[in-house]
């Protein structure tokens, strides 16, 4: 990670063709060991568009406590 980089957390869940392909991409898939503080606020759901462009299909905000 880069420290002048700001860091968005996230999780992104996808769909492949079959259960063996989607496992060959997860052995791709770098892990990371570092330690992140964070505060969820909320959830969103976005889709990738034709053109690789990003659409938040609708967020879920967190109560703030």
């Amino acid at each position: 990670m880069e420290e002048n980089i700001p860091y968005i957390p996230h999780v992104t869940v996808g769909r492949k063709e079959s259960a063996k392909l989607a496992a060959e991409v997860v052995k791709e898939i770098p892990s990371f060991h570092g330690k992140l503080n964070c505060v969820i606020d909320r959830i969103s759901v976005e889709r990738i568009g034709e053109n690789g462009e990003s659409i938040i299909e609708f967020e879920v905000p967190f109560l703030k406590s």
